[in-house]
This record gives structure tokens, sequence and C-alpha cells, in this order.
């Protein structure tokens, strides 16, 4: 019995060693304790913990790059912001609630009017018309199905995106690509 302890403090100390290693940050030993009696762990499809909750992280457009944390934005990526957010309202989507919390978070209150002809499409985007323009937004396929061809620029940050498990859409108006949104969840 006299054993006990200091046996029992070392398998902690060994497991949250292992765990380290494996870029698990361990923040107190008694959490390492507890996953002794832990019998399920869930995760979303691609093996991460978030908190469910997505937001826009950066906003590429054909001269700006704006992400999170890095200024403030310049005027065609808020203009982008705007367009997107006024569209996205009439969604359910969680894509959508992250795009119109953004746009509140950048101070963009009142979404742009005249939306008609709204049209969402699952596992592919959205589309409207928004003063008297076509605008969409949603996944490579969905471009190409509406007859938008893809921009360099995008393309690669697109790829880049795709290589860090980072999700992203695509937005176009009247027919041309102007800019690439990449979302993210917390873990």
């Amino acid at each position: 019995p006299e054993g006990l302890l200091p046996t029992f403090t070392l398998a902690l100390a060994m497991g949250s060693k292992r765990m380290a290693r494996r870029n698990v940050l361990v923040t107190s030993l008694s959490a390492v304790e507890s996953l002794g009696a832990v019998q399920v762990i869930c995760t979303d499809k691609t093996g991460t913990l978030t908190e469910g909750r997505m937001r826009v992280t950066s906003i590429l457009t054909g001269s700006e790059h704006w992400s999170v944390g890095n200024g403030t934005m310049g005027e065609e990526t808020h203009l982008v912001l705007e367009q997107l957010a006024a569209v996205e309202r009439y969604s359910e989507h969680p894509i959508a609630a992250a795009v119109t919390g953004s746009a509140e978070d950048a101070g963009i209150s009142k979404f742009a009017a005249s939306v008609e002809a709204f049209e969402y499409r699952p596992g592919f985007g959205v589309g409207a018309d928004l003063q008297g323009k076509r605008v969409l937004a949603g996944s490579a396929a969905w471009m190409a199905a509406q007859g938008i061809s893809g921009n360099p620029r995008f393309d690669d940050e697109a790829a880049r995106l795709d290589a860090l498990g980072i999700g992203y859409l695509r937005f176009a108006v009247a027919g041309e690509e102007r800019a690439l949104i990449a979302l993210d969840d917390n873990l």
C-alpha cells in the first residue's frame, strides 16, 4: 500500500508525457485521471473536437486579403461580406450563421436590400438576385454548374486551405468569381 501513491502519480505523469508527444494539451492531472472512466469520445467527421460554431476567418478578394486579427477590412472585402451576408441571411445553414455573425461583428448591421429569387442547393451553395445581379456562394462544383470559371488566385488559396483542413466557400457576382471566404470552427 505504501508504494501505491507514488506508482499512481508516476502513471499519471507518464500518461501526460505520452499525450504531450501526440500534441495533446494536458492542463491538469485530474483530467488525465478522469480519462480512465471515459468509454466514448464523440468527434465530428474530421475527428476533431470543436465548439460547433463556425466563423469567417479570412476573405481573399481580387486585391485584398483580410483575416481575423489582421487589422480592418478594406472596402472590397467589406462589400463582399455585405453582399454575401445579404444572401446568406435567407439560409438556415451553419455557414450562413457564420457569415451573418461575422458581418455583424464587422459593423454591417443592415444588409443590402433587394434580395430576390433566393435558391438553396444542399451540399452546393446558395444563389439570389441582389440589386439586379446574380450572386452565388458555395462550392467549386456549384460555381461550375452555374457557369462560373475558377480564378487562379482563388484556386491556389483553396488548395492551401484544403491541405490545412479548413473549409471555405467561393463567392461570385454577375458571373465573375470575386472572393474566397475561409471558415473554421474553434477547438
